[in-house]
């Protein structure tokens, strides 16, 4: 069993409280977070209050009027504790602030400037993750060259997908332990902030997760499972029967 200290997390469609509770119920676990994000581009986001769950909150590129706003409205509705990603899978080239179209300096310049903004929001209590996709390195680029430093980080966070059916060769494996040895050498915990099965019904890439889970070495705080189209436990009966079995 994984330590009562690593807290369960989901993202389901519609993002409701209500959702996820029928999820984490039926899926025999408890969850503790639960993954958001903002929308128009990423930059506005407003909550109804009792969720009853940590918000894990995904941001994108703001200005820092928009962080504060939005730090405003998280501590005001309740949710001081946010964990905020900002400008998640920044090696990646997909999002608008990915390796496509910002150099590695301009991505710390815009990560520091909205880290700091919601800082200095009365009252709060925000972690920040550092989020990457596991695996993905951009030609020209490092894994880790936007790195914004450790005073601006409580987790070291990534995202993984079990797209090729395998937990014993490839990308699946061998992308966690750089990841893990970068967390280590900065001193910082790990999160594992979006996982999933991608339509693969695998239980050992599950079982694969839960180990890394459990390891007090990994430091890992928190892990969310991405309940979600091709990747819903509920169409995946072997992976689901593992992921209750690891994580219930």
């Amino acid at each position: 069993m994984p330590s009562p200290a690593v807290k369960l997390g989901l993202f389901v469609n519609g993002e409701s409280p209500t959702a996820v509770s029928q999820v984490a119920s039926s899926l025999g676990v408890t969850a503790q977070v639960m993954n958001v994000c903002a929308y128009d581009n990423y930059t506005q986001f407003t909550f109804p209050p009792g969720a009853g769950y940590q918000l894990m909150l995904c941001v994108g590129a703001l200005t820092p009027a928009q962080a504060t706003s939005i730090g405003e409205n998280l501590v005001s509705e309740g949710y001081p504790n946010t964990i905020i990603r900002i400008m998640w899978e920044p090696n990646g080239n997909w999002f608008p602030w990915g390796s496509q179209a910002l150099t590695a300096p301009e991505y710390i310049t815009a990560y520091r400037a909205a880290e700091e903004a919601f800082a200095a929001v009365p009252g709060n209590q925000f972690e920040y993750v550092w989020d990457l996709s596991a695996g993905f390195v951009t030609p020209g680029r490092s894994e880790f060259d936007t790195y914004p430093g450790n005073a601006y980080v409580t987790n070291i966070g990534f995202d993984w997908y079990d797209y090729n059916a395998s937990t014993k060769t490839g990308v699946t494996v061998s992308a966690i332990p750089p990841i893990l040895t970068f967390a280590a050498d900065h001193g910082k915990p790990v999160s594992i902030d979006e996982w999933a099965m991608n339509g693969v019904d695998d239980p050992a890439f599950v079982n694969y997760v839960a180990s890394v889970v459990r390891s007090p070495y990994d430091r890992v705080t928190f892990q969310v499972y991405f309940d979600y189209g091709p990747s819903s436990l509920t169409s995946l009966p072997r992976a689901k029967a593992a992921y209750s079995k690891d994580f219930g």
